[in-house]
């Protein structure tokens, strides 16, 4: 089971069809299908009916998008934790900004540090929300 076949199978199910999910990840619709269709030779059950109207999930398929809903989830959380760990490694820059002119001399700024400074991060908080 793959990252990529448990976004495509909460993209299809939350878009309704295989096409849109194919024009949301940047993908065809054969590669969605052929992703689906390996993810339900590894679990034993079809996961969607399909027709022409697209797609809709199975009792099975229920069951396994509340499972990949879940990984999905914990890879995101996973890799904010790493974030976080990496900036503090790093010593990370906190700015706090609001959507001003300060705002477009301040960022792109912090974008080209990022690309030139290895291991610099940055957090930018806007509207006052830190």
């Amino acid at each position: 089971m793959r990252t990529e076949q448990l976004r495509i199978v909460e993209a299809a199910h939350r878009l309704g069809s295989f096409q849109r999910a194919a024009a949301e990840l940047g993908l065809t619709q054969p590669a969605i299908g052929d992703a689906v269709r390996r993810l339900e030779l590894e679990l034993g059950t079809q996961l969607f009916e399909r027709d022409a109207k697209g797609a809709r999930l199975t009792k099975a398929g229920e069951i396994a998008l509340r499972y990949v809903r879940t990984l999905l989830k914990t890879e995101h959380a996973l890799h904010l934790d790493l974030d976080v760990e990496s900036a503090r490694n790093a010593g990370a820059l906190c700015i706090g900004t609001v959507a001003s002119h300060l705002s477009s001399a301040v960022l792109p700024a912090l974008i080209r540090c990022k690309q030139q400074v290895p291991g610099f991060a940055a957090q930018v908080y806007q509207g006052g929300a830190m």
